[in-house]
C-alpha cells in the first residue's frame, strides 16, 4: 500500500529491473527509478506469486528471475490476490551485508573451494526470504512404560563375562509444551531448519503485509490438520524425552508402551527470516542459509574432490621423497 501523496517522496519499494529505491510521482500516478530511468504504473508494484515445478510457490512485489531453490528459469506467475493465512512474524535483524560477508568467510575458510567458484558473484544472489511454520502450544498428560538394561562386564581368568539385569521402569505426568515448530514451507529442508534454530519467539510481532515488501514470502499451501498431526508427533516425542530423562542409572532404555493425551490446543502461522542461497555444482545442490535474526547459519558450500585427491598425492610423495633421501643419507653415512 502506497501512504505517500507528496512527488519525489521515497516508497517502500525497489525498482524490478535494478532495486534501486522508486520514487513517487502522485501527479501522473507512477513510480520513477532515477537510477536506471524506468517509469512504471502503481498497479505494476503488485505482489505476484511465482510456481515452480518443485513444489515451490514465492510472494514477491519483484521480478523473480529463477526459483530460489531449483534455480529453474521455468517459473509461471500470476498477480497474488488470495489472503495471507499468517498470523505473526519475526522481522529480519540480520541484513543482506551480514550474510553476505559471513558467506563469503565461510567460502574463505574452506581449503578445496573450487577454484571457478565465483565467491563474491555467489554472494550477491543471496536473497531474504520469510518461510512458514505453525507454532503449536500444547498440554500433556501420559504414561511412558520402558524396558531397562543394566549391564555389567568382568573378566575372570581368559574369559570375560557380560551380564545383563532387566528392569521395567513406568514413568507418568503433566507437561505443558510451547511453540512446537512445523515447518510449512514446500522447498526448505526441515534438517536445514533444524541447524540454524533456535528463533526468539519474544519478539513476534504482528504480521501486516505491507511492511514487508522488500522481502520474498514462500506462501503457506500445506494442509492444516497434517501440519497439525506432525505438530501432535512431535510433542508425543517431547513428552517421552521428558520422562526418560527421570529414568536414570540404565545402560539401555527400550519404549514397550506410552499413553499420552494432548489437549487445549493453541496454534499460529508464523514468518521466521532467512538469508538463502541454494548453489549447483557438478549435479549436487549445496545450500548457504542463515537464520535472519540470531545469524545462525548451515555449513554448507562445495568442495572440489580433485583438489583433495592432489593434496593427498602431493602430501604422499613429499613423504615419500623424504623418506628415500634420508635412507640415501644413511647409506652414504
Amino acid at each position: 500500500m502506497i501512504q505517500c501523496s507528496k512527488v519525489g517522496d521515497t516508497v517502500n519499494r525497489k525498482c524490478p529491473k535494478c532495486s534501486a529505491e522508486l520514487i513517487l510521482d502522485s501527479e501522473n500516478n507512477k513510480l520513477r527509478c532515477e537510477y536506471c530511468r524506468s517509469v512504471f504504473d502503481l498497479n505494476e508494484t503488485k505482489k505476484e506469486i511465482y510456481t515452480c515445478s518443485c513444489g515451490a510457490e514465492i510472494i514477491s512485489s519483484n521480478e523473480l528471475k529463477k526459483c530460489i531453490y531449483c534455480n529453474s528459469k521455468d517459473l509461471t506467475h500470476k498477480s497474488f490476490k488470495s489472503k495471507y493465512n499468517i498470523d505473526y512474524i519475526i522481522p529480519f535483524e540480520k541484513t543482506k551485508k551480514d550474510a553476505m560477508n559471513a558467506f563469503k568467510k565461510l567460502c574463505k575458510d574452506k581449503w578445496f573451494m573450487p577454484k571457478s567458484f565465483n565467491i563474491n558473484k555467489k554472494a550477491q544472489e543471496i536473497k531474504g526470504v520469510y518461510i512458514p511454520v505453525m507454532l503449536c502450544d500444547y498440554d500433556t498428560t501420559g504414561v511412558l512404560e520402558t524396558e531397562c538394561d543394566d549391564i555389567s562386564t568382568w573378566k575372570s581368568n581368559e574369559y570375560k563375562y557380560t551380564k545383563t539385569d532387566k528392569y521395567k521402569a513406568i514413568r507418568g505426568g503433566n507437561v505443558s509444551f510451547e511453540k512446537v515448530l512445523v515447518n510449512m514451507s514446500n522447498g526448505f529442508q526441515d534438517e536445514i531448519l533444524e541447524i540454524i534454530e533456535p528463533y526468539n519467539f519474544k519478539d513476534l510481532k504482528i504480521f501486516d503485509k505491507d511492511n514487508y515488501n522488500n522481502y520474498l514470502i514462500e506462501k503457506n499451501n500445506k494442509n492444516k490438520e497434517d501440519s497439525i498431526k506432525e505438530a501432535n508427533e512431535k510433542t508425543k516425542n517431547c513428552f517421552k524425552k521428558e520422562m526418560i530423562k527421570d529414568i536414570k542409572g540404565f545402560n539401555k532404555i527400550k519404549e514397550v508402551d506410552s499413553s499420552i493425551n494432548l489437549y487445549n490446543l493453541n496454534f499460529s502461522f508464523v514468518l521466521l527470516p532467512i538469508w538463502f542461497l541454494n548453489i549447483k555444482y557438478k549435479n549436487k545442490t549445496y545450500t548457504f542459509a542463515m537464520n535472519g535474526q540470531t545469524g545462525k547459519i548451515n555449513d554448507n558450500t562445495p568442495i572440489d574432490k580433485k583438489r583433495i585427491i592432489f593434496l593427498w598425492i602431493s602430501t604422499f610423495l613429499i613423504v615419500f621423497a623424504l623418506l628415500l633421501l634420508l635412507n640415501l643419507f644413511k647409506v652414504i653415512l
